[in-house]
């Protein structure tokens, strides 16, 4: 098909096109910094103490021994024998006394103060005028 020579009657409209270009650049728009600050304090405590005492009972016996025997325990009670050699016409190996130890325990509550670290998180927004406000917790920005 063959085109024909525009007319006089004719209007030739030229098509525009706008082409977008994106693009970004990097602003510091302002700062945040965050400060841990220690505190120190104290914490009362409860501590169970137990103590244990002991008395001891002298019994005496005053019996002739063949052998010496170590310290034994009955139940609860450890007990010690004490030994001594008297002359006599022949040297005996008598039983002088035991010594009964007993063995009561007690325990009671103490209550102490201990010391104790905690660090507090301080985040901060620089202003416009270069100091620097606190933010409030759970983003809530004093400054909206």
């Amino acid at each position: 098909m063959a085109t024909s020579p525009p007319r006089e009657d004719t209007v030739v409209l030229p098509i525009i096109e706008e082409r977008v270009k994106v693009s970004t650049r990097v602003e510091e728009t302002g700062a945040v910094r965050v400060r841990l600050v220690v505190e120190e304090g104290t914490q009362p405590v409860e501590l169970t103490c137990s103590s244990d005492e002991v008395t001891a009972e002298r019994v005496a016996v005053g019996r002739a021994a063949r052998e010496r025997r170590a310290a034994w325990m009955e139940g609860d009670v450890l007990v010690v024998p004490v030994y001594e050699e008297v002359l006599v016409a022949k040297r005996t190996l008598m039983l002088k006394e035991v010594i009964r130890l007993h063995t009561r325990r007690t325990e009671h509550v103490d209550k102490a103060e201990v010391a104790v670290r905690r660090e507090r998180a301080i985040v901060e927004r620089r202003t416009e005028d270069g100091g620097w406000v606190a933010v409030e917790p759970y983003g809530e920005d004093p400054q909206g």
